[in-house]
């Protein structure tokens, strides 16, 4: 989770689901200033899914790097990257 003061809201990617073992990738925006959820459609190869995870901002680049996809670790040679738009 992390917080996006350029969209006044927060940004939360991945996660998991203990009782079904899976990890995620989607990516969600919650809005302060409207009090709602925004899904986040992601184009091209997207982000491996992962928990565990750090993730910044660095200027409306959002960054994912490391992780558990609950079969092993994310490569640490593997940076995801979302430009915020």
């Amino acid at each position: 989770m992390l917080y996006c003061d350029a969209i006044r809201g927060l940004i939360i990617h991945g996660g998991r689901d203990n009782k079904n073992k899976n990890a995620f990738n989607d990516v969600n925006i919650y809005n302060l200033e409207h009090n709602e959820w925004i899904g986040v459609l992601v184009s091209g190869s997207g982000f491996e899914q992962r928990y565990g995870h750090v993730s910044f901002l660095d200027g409306s680049k959002f960054v994912v790097f490391g992780g558990v996809n609950y079969h092993n670790f994310v490569s640490t040679k593997k940076i995801d990257f979302l430009e915020l738009d």
